[in-house]
Order: structure tokens, then C-alpha cells, then sequence
């Protein structure tokens, strides 16, 4: 199989190039289900375009024929006499340096997608703050809440958005969002999107399976984290502690007779009054840590290049792993997607099953 060939692009913020990266050499690109990912290249001491990239003041773009795949900025460094290596997040990263610092923000009964897309208008607002980042147009997504961040907790506007793909009702239906800046469908466009109740699409004829298409797998199982009874802490007013808590009677069962028993948890949301508020992250938690969490890796696919643009985050395919103790045939959702270019070198990383 012939690699895709690739390029990368050195760029202001608004997409105008500064130069390409010809001679680049590509060492890993991620991308991450809500959460930043990354691009990771090195240039030789030697390179004509070594001067290029500045970190915190200029991007990267990784393009693979005429289609331009992720868009990350310069951030970190490492060089030594022979070559400079770039690590490069993704343009969600920006909004981890974005905190409640000037006024408090309050929404009552908005829509969730307008929270959302206000948070990011609001973290740009004002002179100098800019990641000329879009809102995509939306519809509303028809869940209402009220949500106050404080000034006095200086939240975390990163942190605020990833409350939203954690919130459930109490049978366990996705009530929050997903989201991402999406840099593909307009050019030199960077849309905040946001997708209700989930990301991605299905692929009822991709099956992924061990022994045909995957040659290796990595499975772990990880019972740390369990938690079928959680309480969930907020903030105070006065000697008012606000908490809520949910518990899922059929996971505890009955442990004399196999069944798991009660596993707890306490979290916390600082500053968080709404018990409502608090009801949603409790079962949130519940939710997706009432079992042992298994994480799943397929870490070699045959012709895996060929998936690259075919799949994304969020989207959902069929994985069959008949091996011993490995006994899986069920739907996942990508949460990752690791590329080293190569062959052989595509690894998709799934948390559940949807």
C-alpha cells in the first residue's frame, strides 16, 4: 500500500500561509472525542523553514491530498543539534487558557447549545482575547438549563464545556452535547460546532475483526474507577452545603450473590448551588462507571490509511474480538484516533459502547 501523502502548512490565525513545511517530517497526529488533539513533527537544524514555527503565535495545518485534516497551534519544542521536534494541540486547547476572570457569566433557561456558543463568544470578547474561532449555525438542541459560573471560582472555560458530554437523565440517555472546532468544511473557517445528543455517525457496513481486518488489540479493564453510588458536592451559601446523589440499585444487586454491591464515589463541581445541576452529574457518573470501564485499542488495521477521512471521532463501527478471554461483538464509539504514517501504523481507541 502506498502512504497518503501529506503536507503541512505553517499559518496565521486566520488561515493565511506563512510558508510550507516541506521538509517536515510527521511523527504523530491525534485526535481526541471533546478534548484537544494534537499534531507532533520535527525539522531538521539544517531546514530553510526551522525559523518558521513560533510558538503561541502561529498554527499548523496538516493537509492530505486537497483536504485539509486537523489544525493545531505551536506550543512546545525540543531541539537538540540535530533537529527541532514541534508539539502542536489543537485549537480547543486555546480555551484552557481562557477563565472566569472579569465578570460573572449567567444563563437562565437557555437552550444548552446557546450556553455553549456563548461561553466561546464570551471567552474571546474582549481586546486581545481572539482565537478567531466562529460559532457554526446551529439549532437549538431543545434541553433547557440554567448554568452561573462565578467569578470568584475562575473557572476554567474548557473545564465549563466538558461538563456537557458527561450529563445524563436517570436512565442513562445522553442529555448533554458533543462538540469541536470544525476547520473542514468551510476554508480557513474555524467553527465551534456542537452536536446533540452525540457526535459522528454510525457505519453499519465497517466491522472491524480480529484475525480479518485487525491484526492486534490491546484490552483493559478497570475496576478503580467504579462508582454505582455517587454524591455529588457543590458550592455553599452560608452553612448550606448543596450535594445531590444517585445510585443505581440494579448494578449494586446483591453482593453475596455475584453481583457487584455498592461501589461510591464523591465528586464535586465548585460552586455549583442547583441540586438539579448536581442530580445530572451524579447520574452522569453513574452512568459510565456503574461496570468496570473497558477500554478498547485496536492497534494494527490492515490498510488503515484508508480509513483517514472515512472515519472521525464520535462515529460508531462494529468491533468482533473472538480470543480466549476476549470475548467482544458489539457497537463502540471512536474516542481516538492515533496516525503515525506508515503502514500499519492507524490505532483507533474506543472507551464503551454506545
Amino acid at each position: 500500500m502506498r502512504n497518503r501523502e501529506y503536507r503541512l502548512e505553517c499559518v496565521n490565525r486566520d488561515g493565511t500561509q506563512i510558508g510550507g513545511l516541506d521538509d517536515a517530517v510527521l511523527t504523530k497526529v491525534n485526535w481526541t472525542l471533546n478534548a484537544p488533539g494534537s499534531i507532533s513533527y520535527s525539522l531538521s537544524q539544517n531546514s530553510k523553514f526551522v525559523n518558521l514555527p513560533q510558538e503561541n503565535k502561529n498554527e499548523v495545518q496538516l493537509w492530505i491530498g486537497d483536504d485539509l485534516m486537523h489544525w493545531c497551534f505551536h506550543h512546545k519544542s525540543s531541539e537538540n543539534s540535530q533537529v527541532v521536534t514541534f508539539d502542536c494541540p489543537s485549537l480547543l486547547q486555546y480555551f484552557n487558557f481562557r477563565f472566569i476572570l472579569n465578570t460573572s457569566l449567567e444563563y437562565d433557561d437557555y437552550d444548552q447549545f446557546l450556553i455553549g456558543a456563548s461561553i466561546i463568544t464570551d471567552m474571546q470578547a474582549l481586546t486581545g482575547q481572539s482565537w478567531n474561532i466562529s460559532i457554526a449555525p446551529y439549532d437549538n438542541s431543545g434541553v433547557v438549563r440554567s448554568r452561573k459560573y462565578d467569578i470568584l471560582d475562575h473557572q476554567n472555560a474548557l473545564d465549563m464545556l466538558n461538563e456537557f458530554p458527561t450529563l445524563t437523565d436517570a436512565a442513562g440517555n445522553h442529555t448533554g452535547f458533543d462538540f469541536d472546532i470544525d476547520v473542514t468544511t468551510i476554508p480557513g473557517k474555524r467553527d465551534w460546532t456542537m452536536y446533540y445528543p452525540y457526535k459522528g455517525t454510525t457505519h453499519p457496513n465497517l466491522v472491524l475483526e480480529y484475525g480479518r481486518n485487525v491484526t492486534d488489540y490491546t484490552v483493559n479493564t478497570d475496576g478503580s474507577s467504579m462508582g454505582n453510588n455517587c454524591y455529588m458536592t457543590g458550592g455553599s451559601n452560608g452553612d448550606i452545603k448543596f450535594e445531590n446523589h444517585y445510585k443505581d440499585s440494579v448494578s449494586i444487586g446483591n453482593p453475596l450473590a455475584g453481583d457487584y454491591g455498592e461501589w461510591q464515589a464523591v465528586k464535586s463541581k465548585s460552586g455549583e448551588n442547583d441540586v438539579g445541576v448536581l442530580l445530572e452529574l451524579a447520574q452522569g457518573f453513574v452512568t459510565t462507571h456503574n461496570k468496570p470501564v473497558k477500554s478498547v485499542s485496536l492497534t494494527s488495521i490492515e490498510v488503515p490509511d484508508e480509513l483517514l477521512g472515512v472515519v472521525g471521532t464520535g462515529d460508531t463501527v462494529r468491533v468482533q474480538i473472538d480470543k480466549g478471554r476476549t470475548q467482544i461483538d458489539d457497537d463502540y464509539r471512536i474516542n481516538t484516533i492515533d496516525w503515525l504514517p506508515g503502514p500499519g501504523n492507524l490505532k483507533l481507541g474506543f472507551v464503551t459502547s454506545k
